[in-house]
């Protein structure tokens, strides 16, 4: 129901006001001489209708404070008075007045006007929650799209990291950044890393609640505290929000930060990987350089060697001048295919090294080093 407070210096007024109207809308009828705000913040009135040329009103400091009450109220005015002439109305619109209504005031009158500014209220209120919505919608959407930006750009910081260390700076960073404190743990094959921020030490108990909640799921909820599992990554925040909201945000926030941490421990070990197949590669290269050396010299040598024995036993051998010539051009032929092998395995070993050489460099071009910020604040780490 509509609420009204009524102002007016004649008694009669009041009463007459109360009972035509008071049953229709909740009315509450005072003279000028009490305290008119006072009655206001109690009552909070939806429409004020004062009487212009009560004392204390005439000054307009009085009307600001009943138009905005304490409690963020805006009141509708209407003033009355029993002059109707045009100063008269403009002295009631520069007081703030949104209706005027001479005296004698009719019932009839005083009710359509009252139902038309129930009806601006009702669309006032309306407007204003409709603005009150929208603001919230603009602002949730902004710290929405602020986070995205901060995870596209995590996850471009975690592109260019080539060590673990790297990875668990950025991850602090993150965490700093929403203001969660948190644990994590990646595992490597045989080998498992753990680390807390502000470069503490973990706690024994958070190292057994890695492993006990290791196949838990992916998210996984107790007290104030959230898991974040996968197959290589497992992270714990210590202070997730008690608003559940707050706590949604960051659930999704957290479900893509592990999507991220995830890729880039597969993207080490492959790293790793290509690193020990290159080094692995570059020692078979060697050896293939060496024996190819070796055998150079070896065919050389026994060439040299074979040739100069037969030349030397020719005339030993009694043989005539074609078979000299025949076995002459056998070993030298001999010799020339012997030569061939040793160019194939030339050929072998370069195209090893350009493989070799290829490997590095896509290895040099996906593990650049990147820039990292160390984060300035340390937490004191509290479990339970």
């Amino acid at each position: 129901m509509l609420k009204i407070l009524i102002v007016d210096t004649d008694i009669a007024t009041l009463n007459s006001l109360n009972s035509g109207i008071g049953d229709t809308f909740e009315c509450v009828a005072v003279h000028p001489s009490k305290d008119i705000e006072a009655k206001a913040n109690a009552f909070k009135p939806d429409i004020l209708l004062i009487d212009l040329h009560a004392p204390a009103v005439r000054q307009a400091k009085t009307i600001q404070p009943l138009t905005n009450l304490a409690c963020g109220k805006r009141v509708v005015v209407i003033f009355t008075s029993e002059k109707n002439d045009i100063d008269t109305k403009i002295e009631a619109y520069n007081l703030g007045a949104h209706d005027f209504i001479s005296k004698p005031l009719s019932d009839t009158e005083l009710a359509h006007k009252l139902d038309n500014l129930n009806t601006f209220i009702e669309e006032r209120e309306s407007l204003i929650n409709s603005a009150k919505d929208t603001q919230s919608l603009a602002m949730t959407s902004m710290k929405q799209a602020s986070h995205y930006g901060y995870i596209m750009n995590f996850f471009k910081n975690l592109y260019h990291s080539n060590h673990i260390d790297d990875v668990a700076k950025l991850f602090f960073n993150a965490m700093d950044y929403w203001g969660l404190k948190a644990c994590v743990t990646f595992r490597l094959d045989d080998q498992v890393f753990y680390s807390c921020d502000g470069g503490n030490s973990i706690q024994p108990i958070e190292r057994k609640i890695f492993i006990a909640l290791e196949n838990a799921g992916r998210l996984y909820s107790f007290g104030n505290r959230l898991l974040v599992n996968d197959l290589h990554a497992s992270f714990l925040i210590k202070n997730m929000p008690k608003d559940e909201t707050e706590a949604g945000e960051i659930r999704d926030i957290v479900a893509a930060v592990i999507e991220g941490l995830e890729a880039k421990i597969v993207d080490l070990k492959r790293q790793a990987g290509l690193n020990l197949v290159t080094e692995r590669l570059s020692n078979t290269i060697h050896n293939v350089k060496q024996g190819v050396n070796s055998h150079s010299q070896l065919v050389s040598s026994v060439i040299t060697d074979m040739i100069g024995s037969v030349a030397s036993s020719f005339h030993d051998l009694d043989l005539t001048e074609a078979q000299e010539e025949f076995f002459h051009d056998m070993f030298e032929k001999s010799g020339e295919r012997m030569m061939a092998v040793e160019d194939i395995l030339l050929g072998i070993q370069e195209q090893l090294s350009l493989l070799s050489n290829q490997v590095t460099a896509i290895i040099d071009d996906t593990t650049q080093t990147p820039k990292l910020s160390v984060p300035t604040e340390s937490a004191e780490i509290e479990l339970f």
